[in-house]
């Protein structure tokens, strides 16, 4: 009977771990960016359909993490904040609206997108 060849070993590569981001209410998150001179990501929230999905699978992406540990953020629930949902136009979830430390809105991504191309605006957000 022939010997089986060899089965290559598989070698994993090291995940670094999740980064514990903090999220704050939107009235902290104003003040705490002017404060501390730092952008602000409003992360508007459902968690149902493609929003789920965006904050399961893109949100907890280790280089979208590593991004977005710069910024002050503060996730905003639609269903329970619809003034602020009414304020900033937005029509679905998920929707980032990036703000300056001065609270001005500097970029919007309205629906999901994925974690490559999220991670690559967050970077060019200084």
């Amino acid at each position: 009977m022939p010997t089986p060849p060899p089965v290559a070993a598989v070698v994993m590569e090291p995940q670094p771990p999740l980064i514990q981001l903090k999220w704050l209410e939107y009235p902290e998150a104003l003040i705490e960016g002017k404060k501390a001179h730092r952008p602000i990501l409003l992360h508007f929230h459902s968690n149902i359909g493609p929003a789920k999905k965006f904050h399961d699978e893109v949100l907890s992406d280790p280089n979208v993490q590593l991004e977005m540990q710069r910024f002050v953020l503060a996730r905003i629930y639609m269903q329970d904040q619809q003034d602020l949902v009414k304020y900033y136009h937005v029509e679905r979830a998920p929707t980032l609206i990036f703000l300056g430390p001065d609270g001005y809105t500097r970029l919007r991504i309205d629906g999901p997108v994925a974690a490559e191309p999220l991670a690559a605006r967050l970077a060019k957000q200084r």
